[in-house]
């Protein structure tokens, strides 16, 4: 908000506060639509997002045809209009119930949604993890030259 205060008064400003505004709104009503817990005997999932320096979120979502896998979960939780990079992860309980089997979901930013091969199924009681990441394109450069170093190194 404090950025929409100090440039209230260059042009353009009042159209990104009015786009800004409207997605807002957008990721608020689609938040409280999820909000209603589902059913009990409902086989269902939770969803938890990790805003950098805020407190995470978390909700109970139904498993259904329209949430099912990972990028319907994302998609339709407004984590991209959110988040310009994000972290995913997939914690699935062992069946022995001690502990969870984690899994690293890439996320492609060209397309804001789930590489591809990892659009993994959700299955009843899975807790899905979006983090927001403030990494840059710099630090992508960064990792790539310290990778194609280390492959050289003894």
């Amino acid at each position: 908000m404090t950025v929409m205060v100090g440039c209230s008064l260059a042009p353009g400003c009042a159209m990104m506060h009015a786009k800004l505004g409207s997605d807002l709104a957008q990721v608020e009503s689609s938040e409280q639509k999820d909000d209603s817990e589902p059913a009990a005997d409902a086989p269902s999932f939770l969803v938890e997002i990790r805003p950098d320096g805020d407190e995470p979120e978390r909700f109970r979502l139904p498993l259904d045809d329209d949430m099912s896998y990972v990028e319907q979960v994302l998609k339709k939780s407004g984590i991209g209009r959110r988040f310009r990079r994000v972290k995913i992860q997939v914690w699935r309980p062992l069946e022995h119930g001690e502990g969870y089997h984690k899994l690293k979901i890439p996320y492609n930013r060209k397309t804001r949604g789930v590489a591809r091969g990892y659009d993994y199924a959700i299955h009843p009681d899975d807790l899905v993890i979006f983090v927001e990441d403030k990494s840059t394109i710099v630090d992508d450069m960064l990792g790539s030259v310290s990778d194609t170093l280390g492959q050289f190194t003894p």
